[in-house]
């Protein structure tokens, strides 16, 4: 009874036969490094006896038969180098270890029920079509040693929590489409020894705890990591594992990287000179508001000066009084310092003209208005003997009248009544 089918690095062509695992016996399928062409037989999917498929490096194609995914004895299942397409299993049979799938055309995201994959120790599928986030799921299986994902389509941000991996020693997940920062739980894993991360989109500082790891290789060139390099790989052994990051530094030249202290220097003169820039730009702000504020004000002292000394003269008489020797006026001075209105301005000009035009004997006549933008001036004509107040209520108000041309007199009532008329 046929237990095995092993022609492996012969060279065959053509298709794998049929009926292999009739007998129900048949443990083995080892056909790798072959021309081998077609799809898996499906007879495959139904042999609960099959415990090894290596048919890595031939030209199959088409879809895994449903049935080997879960197959129950099944250990081991290399199909890398192939046109393998479709994509990957929700569930794994439980005695499955080793599944490469390595140079196919596998597509699709990682299902969540990777979580599940709890005998799996080795999981390589490089070189595929697989897309989306990497899945939390996938950091479940506790036996998991090995896994390489690199070179596909995933995206997004890494898991930030790692729920088991204590096992793990590699982890492969270069030339990818991952952005994010790169978790600090990465650098909690015990055993892991080979790290490449490299030719994806992450940023910002590389997490001190990676420099915890026993690493033997590292790799996380071609990113957008800033910052300075942990201490721990300042050696020559990590002086390629940085290449492309323009924001990374370190203090030794072999990590052909930029030196530290001089970009601290740079950092430094740079922050020097665009305190100062602001600070002359502040400081001729302030002298350009003070210069202002004193020509503001010269400006308006000077039109205050030329204001009050524009006179305007309102005449209400023929023949105005002049300061010739022999001639007097009586000056009235209003409103001294008090600016007016426009509408106060109107009404003390109607009542001014009002008393210009009044004619009578023994009213005083109004001659002229001379008006400044502070001051009024109102110019009387100027009566020897005082007014007619003084005359009729002198006695009461006790004056005593300088003039020598004035006495003091009482008028009768006859006088009242001419002057009234």
């Amino acid at each position: 009874m046929l237990e095995r089918f092993q022609v492996s690095s012969t060279q065959f062509t053509g298709e794998v036969p049929k009926y292999l695992c009739a007998n129900k016996v048949f443990i083995g399928l080892i056909v790798f490094k072959n021309k081998l062409t077609g799809a898996l037989p499906h007879f495959l999917g139904d042999c609960s006896s099959l415990e090894v498929v290596r048919a890595y490096d031939n030209k199959f194609s088409g879809k895994i038969p449903d049935g080997l995914w879960t197959s129950t004895n099944l250990t081991s299942l290399m199909l890398s180098n192939n046109l393998f397409s479709g994509e990957l299993p929700n569930e794994l049979g439980s005695r499955l270890s080793l599944l490469e799938l390595t140079n196919n055309q596998f597509s699709g995201p990682i299902p969540t029920g990777v979580s599940s994959w709890n005998g799996l120790t080795v999981f390589r599928a490089s070189n595929n079509l697989l897309s989306g986030v990497i899945p939390q799921e996938l950091t479940v299986p506790p036996l998991l040693t090995t896994v390489s994902l690199d070179g596909n389509r995933f995206s997004g941000y890494l898991p930030s929590m790692i729920v088991s991996w204590k096992l793990l020693t590699t982890l492969n997940l270069s030339r990818n489409q991952l952005s994010g920062e790169i978790p600090a739980s990465f650098g909690l894993l015990p055993d892991l020894l080979y790290l490449d991360l490299s030719e994806n989109g992450f940023s910002g500082q590389i997490p001190l705890e990676i420099g915890n790891l026993r690493l033997s290789s590292l790799n996380l060139s071609s990113n957008r990591l800033i910052g300075r390099i942990p201490s721990e790989f300042e050696n020559g052994a990590f002086d390629r594992s940085f290449l492309n990051n323009l924001g990374l530094c370190s203090n030794i030249p072999s990590a052909r990287l930029s030196n530290c202290q001089i970009e601290t220097t740079k950092s430094n003169k740079l922050s020097s000179q665009f305190i100062d820039v602001v600070s002359s730009i502040a400081a001729v702000a302030f002298l350009a508001a003070f210069l202002y504020t004193i020509y503001v004000c010269r400006s308006y002292r000077n039109r205050k000066k030329v204001s009050d000394s524009t006179w305007k003269l309102t005449s209400f008489q023929r023949r105005v009084p002049t300061n010739r020797s022999g001639e007097y006026a009586a000056v009235k001075k209003i409103w001294d310092n008090v600016k007016f209105d426009q509408k106060l301005e109107k009404e003390f000009i109607s009542e001014v003209s009002i008393l210009g035009t009044i004619r009578h004997s023994n009213i005083v006549k109004l001659l002229c208005c001379i008006s400044g933008e502070n001051t009024k001036l109102l110019v009387y004509e100027y009566m020897e003997n005082h007014s007619l107040d003084r005359w009729l209520h002198g006695k009461k108000r006790q004056l005593s009248i300088s003039s020598s041309s004035v006495r003091h007199m009482v008028l009768d009532w006859p006088k009242r009544l001419q002057i009234a008329i």
